[in-house]
């Protein structure tokens, strides 16, 4: 056997082969990106001045363009953390960033999927439903592809 040919029992590596647990983060990676981008572009809507709003008299909490302006930053941060950490942007970011970050994210979203449990009143009196019925699920999904996400190997992740 010459000694440039490889073993046939030892798999080849290329740039092609993906661990399970990567292609398992690189999907959820997209997914919980998709939803974001979503809700980026929702907010980026409302921030511009739409006036779609989950109901007619709706009062929110905090101002209305602090509240978006706010929405659009950290969603569009978070996707671009996750795009990131997958290799599909090619963003300089710290190691420690694309290795904790995902971790903090589910976090994020799974506190505010619990706390969107807690009995809400808006400030015209109406129970908070929506964040029950909507938010919460959304929330608690984005935390477990965050999970996943920061659980999976990715060699293909560009940390500087």
């Amino acid at each position: 056997m010459s000694a440039d040919r490889t073993s046939p029992a030892v798999p080849e590596t290329t740039s092609k082969y993906r661990p399970p647990s990567a292609v398992a983060g690189r999907a959820a990676a997209w997914i919980a990106a998709v939803i974001l981008l979503s809700g980026f572009a929702a907010h980026a809507y409302w921030l511009a001045g739409g006036s779609w709003v989950a109901g007619s008299d709706f009062e929110p909490l905090l101002p209305p363009l602090l509240a978006a302006a706010q929405a659009v930053t950290l969603t569009l941060g978070a996707a671009a953390l996750l795009l990131t950490r997958i290799g599909v942007i090619p963003l300089r970011m710290p190691r420690w960033l694309l290795r904790i970050g995902p971790w903090a994210l589910s976090v994020i979203f799974a506190v505010a999927a619990f706390q969107s449990l807690l009995p809400t009143t808006t400030r015209s009196g109406q129970d908070g439903r929506a964040l029950l019925d909507f938010q919460g699920p959304l929330f608690l999904l984005l935390a477990g592809l965050c999970m996943i996400v920061a659980a999976a190997d990715h060699p293909d992740s560009r940390a500087r």
